[in-house]
């Protein structure tokens, strides 16, 4: 309550009031009202629930380790919740036909690359901060349009967006130092403070270059293109690395290159655990079944559980065999390529699986269930009975 007009206040608090302060539990500028999960139930609980929105988060590693596929696992995941994803690709890379083939549709995915300028205009960096800060002005300019209206924007990527300066040196000539990193600060400056106000997650994919400078064993190894200005509004940024080759078994032989293992790092987060990590498997096509030929790719919805259940000791090895024992008592004994075959084609069997990994890694609360606008049981392994428990604790919670 502000003082009087004339009216001195009679103490710091409602000397604070007068000039705009609110107390601590009147204010929830800085919670995050949105996540989108990966509904992983290992990755999400590094993540603090998934990913922000109102906010701007970085996923970074070199190249061919998995980054543009894992945001293509992210843009599945969206539209199956009805959020929308805007890709914003600089290098022309994310079309139709890798999508068809991770099995991603929906009008709700939308694509803004060099094409969408015209002939003979190249995309830098000032034509990617002239569109996303269009959006976001007229995003909050329309509440009452796009309030309810969750959406996620993917810049792929930074390392390959040039300024407009850097775009129109001539070859062999050396610019000035800089123009990049600038042109990214100006980007960052200018659109989070509108993030803030949006339903809206910007997610900056970055591909790292080698340290040049590089002289000890505790220098860092890689450099982000345009980390200074990123590093300061970042609420999340992720690390991929590439681990363990996954092999083959039909076709080529054991031995064929089937996938890796990918590490997700927390190397900043908010919400979540930093400097921590979880694991999924990144496949090129891994066949595990024959009659009818059943062949994985990308972040496979299916093989990403069975190995969250191996990770929780849900699914353990006897022998050659795998072991799962259902809700209901039932036990899957089974060779693993089968067994992956069976929670592929059977949707009760993976939703047992999920439920199970859930209730193990988050026994009491879910960030996401809170969300205020993307409702998570959308997702078609999410029962009822699992959202029901998660919203029960919730309240509990709340009367305290």
């Amino acid at each position: 309550m502000r003082a009087r007009k004339g009216q001195e206040p009679e103490d710091i608090s409602s000397l604070a009031r007068t000039l705009g302060f609110v107390d601590l539990d009147k204010s929830d500028v800085s919670n995050v009202k949105d996540f989108l999960p990966t509904f992983i139930p290992k990755v999400d609980a590094l993540l603090g629930g998934g990913i922000p929105l109102s906010n701007m988060s970085e996923v970074f590693a070199p190249e061919q380790v998995g980054k543009s596929t894992f945001m293509l696992y992210l843009t599945k995941v969206a539209t199956a919740l009805g959020v929308y994803v805007l890709w914003v690709d600089v290098e022309g890379t994310t079309g139709s036909a890798r999508m068809n083939q991770l099995n991603i549709h929906g009008d709700n995915i939308k694509i803004f690359n060099p094409d969408s300028l015209g002939v003979g205009h190249d995309l830098v960096i000032e034509d990617i901060a002239r569109v996303i800060d269009k959006f976001l002005t007229a995003y909050n300019n329309n509440p009452e349009v796009f309030n309810k209206q969750p959406a996620i924007i993917i810049w792929d990527s930074i390392g390959a967006s040039v300024s407009e300066a850097e775009d129109k040196l001539e070859y062999g000539k050396e610019g000035q130092r800089g123009r990049n990193a600038k042109a990214i600060t100006d980007l960052v400056k200018k659109v989070t403070p509108k993030l803030s106000k949006a339903n809206v997650a910007l997610i900056a994919i970055n591909q790292v270059r080698a340290n040049q400078n590089m002289r000890g064993p505790y220098d860092k190894k890689w450099i982000r293109p345009g980390a200074v200005a990123l590093d300061h509004w970042e609420r999340l940024r992720l690390e991929l690395r590439r681990s363990t080759q996954i092999k083959g078994i039909y076709g080529e032989g054991k031995d064929a290159y089937a996938g890796h293992i990918l590490r997700i790092l927390t190397d900043k987060s908010k919400d979540g655990t930093p400097h921590h990590e979880a694991s999924v498997g990144m496949l090129s096509n891994y066949q595990v079944g024959v009659n009818p030929d059943i062949i994985l790719n990308g972040v496979d919805y299916a093989y990403a559980l069975y190995l969250n259940g191996v990770d929780l000791g849900l699914i353990t090895t006897k022998g050659s065999y795998k072991l799962f024992t259902t809700q209901s008592g039932t036990v899957i004994h089974k060779y693993e390529r089968d067994m992956l075959c069976d929670f592929k084609q059977n949707k009760k069997l993976l939703t047992d699986l999920f439920t199970q990994c859930m209730l193990k890694t988050f026994p009491k609360s879910y960030a996401p269930i809170a969300n205020r606008t993307i409702d998570v049981s959308k997702w078609p392994y999410f029962t009822k009975a699992l959202a029901d428990f998660y919203k029960k604790n919730m309240n509990k919670g709340k009367e305290k």
